[in-house]
């Protein structure tokens, strides 16, 4: 969607500006590193990120310019394969205008890449791209570079400021005409901005020494947890109400989505009454019904830039269209049917989680429908997803509302805020059932499975199995179960609840299936060992002992049962089933793993459970965490021991 921001434009048109430039020096130093970073791979001596606006007479704009400047150290031969070339694109709206790029030795030597050296290239979307391929790059070498983009300026913005490597010195600097007032607010411990001021120019600027590396640690989410600065104009001088609050953003979902022409209307009426839904059927049918068939007439593109894709009498003519015009389609149809809902847009919970007080609408990319009568939610452009599934990236976030009031025959829009809910153990479920035989001839082991999955934990499997043909679906039970080191091990197999509309009650998705499974056991001398931990499929290991840096995460509340049921073979016996039995639980309950065992005549039955019953723990609860996590990695290298009686 093209934003045009007039009230911006028109308050900056008789300025000039002072634009915030990079420190690029004409003869660079060779820096001095502290002992600290000697054993870095790669450290990045300066990280400076500067924005500036300039009007364009020719295209009546307000344009801004982004400067990315550092200086890395490559330290080993790690670094610098890592560095020693890069790639610099643009985008659709963004060009790139300058570049510099240079080789600092360590006994001072410059070497300069000249713009002529650099290769150009078209991506997949026909932007351009610049090729930087340093020269004679060596250990203990730095690099420099610096570009600048242009791009329509845009009054929201973002810039991370924490990577896997350290950082000395973290820099971002924002000017702007002195009427214009903006809010620049750091995250995850990196400062906000401080404001400096003349006549003519507003400077934001903040520093950040040593911002040590992002640690890829397992079940984390390093995006929200990141060190970054958001930028938003807030005010102009002379107007004293703030701009681009959520109530303006959803006064623009409004006029997107509910200023239709009359042909619109009545090109939605004739499709909602070609639909043939009774008004007697309950609500949440309605809404199924009508997702069902929306999904599956109309196809979603989002390279499709003709405005005509805005207009519903088009899109329901030509059958596609893209995410805004696909909510276009979804609320006008609820209208016709009259059913009550609020559209609105949210945010990957694992990017980011929405802040009420800095009104940063670039990150709001999801669109979403909430329905007060049941309290759920619809995912209009999420083609796998049925009502009321979500998925695990949504759940836990907040979101932006508009909803409708009416005061007479005016009817306008006011935010709403809500936090959607996270699913239940109750709901996030797997269970594993596998009754193990072994044949009279030859000790060969034969598993039965019935494997099956339910609410977030069938997304995945679920979509694997309804989209699969019948090429391909042997290959989906061996990645499910394991065990088959072939596809030929798969004797039988057959998939239970496969559709997508099945993730309107929950029912359960999965696989029932024979399978030989010779590679589960080994003979030594008259012993034979079966590697029971392999039924259950390869588990996460979290053995290091580093200190915990992030909050512990999971994707979503779940459990998981597992029934192993071992015949023994006549003249058998089983001389240690007392290994299969764990028991690692948290003290309040909200994380555990418990396997035990019983004997049954001829029979073995081990039962697992293990569960997580949150989205987040706090770093502080790791060593317990660590505990359950490797109880399940124990499970795996689990063998019993089989010998004659």
């Amino acid at each position: 969607m093209k934003r045009v921001y007039s009230l911006l434009i028109l308050a900056m048109l008789s300025q000039p500006l002072l634009y915030a430039q990079s420190d690029w020096k004409e003869k660079p130093a060779y820096h001095t590193i502290s002992e600290e970073y000697k054993k870095e791979s790669m450290v990045m001596i300066l990280d400076e990120r500067t924005l500036r606006l300039e009007w364009d007479e020719k295209e009546k704009e307000m344009m801004q310019y982004r400067g990315v400047h550092r200086i890395v150290r490559l330290q080993d031969d790690k670094g610098v394969e890592s560095f020693n070339t890069m790639v610099i694109g643009g985008g659709r709206y963004r060009k790139v205008v300058d570049i510099k790029a240079r080789t600092i030795k360590s006994n001072g030597k410059v070497i300069e890449l000249g713009k002529d050296q650099l290769k150009t290239s078209k991506n997949e979307y026909d932007n351009l791209e610049y090729h930087v391929a340093f020269e004679n790059v060596n250990t203990g070498d730095e690099i420099e570079y610096f570009f600048e983009e242009r791009s329509p300026f845009v009054p929201f913005g973002s810039e991370q400021m924490q990577f896997g490597i350290p950082v000395i010195e973290s820099r971002f600097v924002l000017s702007s005409p002195s009427r214009l007032v903006f809010d620049c607010k750091g995250y995850n411990g990196f400062p906000s901005a401080t404001l400096s001021e003349n006549d003519e120019t507003k400077t934001y600027t903040t520093t950040m020494k040593h911002v040590d590396a992002i640690k890829d640690e397992t079940y984390s989410d390093a995006d929200i947890h990141s060190k970054r600065i958001d930028y938003k104009l807030s005010y102009v001088a002379d107007n004293a109400s703030r701009l681009y609050t959520w109530t303006d953003l959803v006064k623009r979902l409004y006029d997107m989505l509910y200023k239709n022409t009359d042909k619109e209307n009545k090109a939605i009426q004739k499709y909602v009454k070609g639909l043939s839904l009774s008004a007697d059927l309950p609500e949440e049918e309605l809404i199924k019904k009508l997702e069902l068939a929306i999904k599956k007439d109309i196809i979603l593109n989002d390279e499709l830039f003709d405005p005509a894709y805005d207009k519903l009498d088009f899109i329901l003519e030509k059958k596609t269209t893209h995410e805004r015009g696909m909510m276009k389609v979804f609320t006008a149809c609820l209208d016709a049917l009259g059913v009550k809902y609020e559209a609105g847009f949210t945010a990957n919970r694992f990017k980011y989680i929405v802040d009420e007080q800095l009104e940063n609408w670039n990150y709001l990319d999801i669109y979403i429908i909430y329905f007060p009568k049941s309290k759920k939610y619809l995912l209009p452009t999420a083609p796998f997803f049925r009502y009321p599934a979500i998925g695990p990236f949504v759940e836990g976030s907040k979101a932006v509302f508009c909803k409708r009031v009416s005061a007479g025959d005016v009817t306008s829009a006011v935010s709403v805020i809500r936090e959607i809910p996270v699913s239940t153990l109750k709901e996030n479920w797997s269970k594993l059932q596998a009754n193990v035989s072994f044949s009279k001839e030859d000790f060969t082991p034969n598993v039965h499975f019935d494997y099956s999955f339910s609410g977030s934990s069938a997304i995945g499997v679920r979509e694997s199995i309804a989209l699969s043909t019948k090429e391909n679906e042997k290959e989906i039970v061996k990645s499910l179960l394991h065990v088959a080191d072939q596809e030929q091990d798969i004797k039988s197999y057959s998939f239970v609840n496969r559709g997508l509309e099945y993730y309107s009650d929950n029912k359960a998705v999965g696989v029932v299936s024979e399978i030989a499974a010779g590679n589960l056991l080994e003979k030594a001398g008259n012993k034979y060992l079966f590697k029971i931990g392999d039924v259950i499929g390869p588990q996460v290991e979290m053995y290091q002992d580093e200190k915990r840096v992030l909050p512990i995460a999971i994707e979503y509340p779940h459990m998981l049962y597992r029934e192993i049921i071992i015949n023994i073979p006549e003249g058998y016996k089983i001389t240690n089933p007392q290994v299969v039995d764990k028991d690692v639980f948290y003290g309040d309950d909200s994380f555990g793993f418990v396997s035990s065992h019983k004997i049954e005549g001829n029979k073995l039955i081990v039962s697992i459970k293990e569960h997580y019953a949150k989205i987040s723990y706090d770093k502080s609860e790791i060593e317990p965490f660590r505990k359950v996590i490797n109880a399940a990695a124990d499970f795996n290298k689990v063998t019993l021991v089989f010998e004659k009686i």
